[in-house]
């Protein structure tokens, strides 16, 4: 008799193998969509200029 997995949302399957399949992608679409609003927040922010950095100083 083969072991029987059962998720967290009651899909059952016959290998660990296909579950992990099944699921592992999910938390990484999620997290590639908050670190893409992560980004366009930060880069919504306005900047402000630095001073003292630009070329030749102190040539």
């Amino acid at each position: 008799v083969a072991a029987s997995y059962t998720t967290q949302w009651g899909t059952t399957h016959t290998s660990i193998e296909t579950t992990t399949r099944a699921y592992a992608g999910t938390e990484s679409a999620a997290a590639v969509r908050h670190y893409d609003k992560t980004l366009e927040r930060l880069r919504a922010q306005p900047v402000a200029p630095q001073r003292g950095r630009g070329r030749g100083r102190g040539r």
